[in-house]
């Protein structure tokens, strides 16, 4: 084996063992890297079109791209976010305290059923709620 052929294995092998490294490093951060590439490539042609339309610097253009980005996409995530986590707590809070009686309403939509569907809910043994 001549010195060429053994310094390109060597570095394919390095090159290799470099980037399994490199992914067992950012595995933790996977769906931020994710996220964050999904939104530089659906942003990027504001980005160009601000440039070229304006003349600003790139600075200046990645600022207002970001901000963009921020109010379009990720403000209303973190609200809707928030929103969805304190009405699963109102939610539980009611279930807990028995102002919402869940079993009740199952029984009510299990009676609105027609017989048919009924009697298949009873054959699988899903027609007594208490058991």
């Amino acid at each position: 084996m001549n010195q060429t052929n053994l310094q390109f294995k060597t570095l394919l092998l390095l090159l290799g063992l470099v980037t399994v490294a490199f992914i067992w490093i950012l595995l933790p951060f996977y769906g931020a890297v994710f996220w964050a590439v999904i939104l530089g490539i659906i942003f990027a042609p504001m980005q160009r079109r601000l440039q070229q339309r304006f003349g600003w610097n790139r600075n200046l253009t990645s600022l207002a791209t970001l901000s963009a980005c921020l109010i379009i996409a990720i403000l209303p995530v973190i609200i809707t976010s928030a929103l969805l986590v304190q009405e699963g707590a109102t939610l539980y809070k009611n279930i807990e305290s028995g102002k919402l009686d869940v079993a009740g309403y199952i029984e009510q939509f299990k009676n609105v059923l027609p017989p048919y569907f009924q009697h298949l809910l009873d054959r699988f043994g899903m027609g007594n709620l208490e058991g």
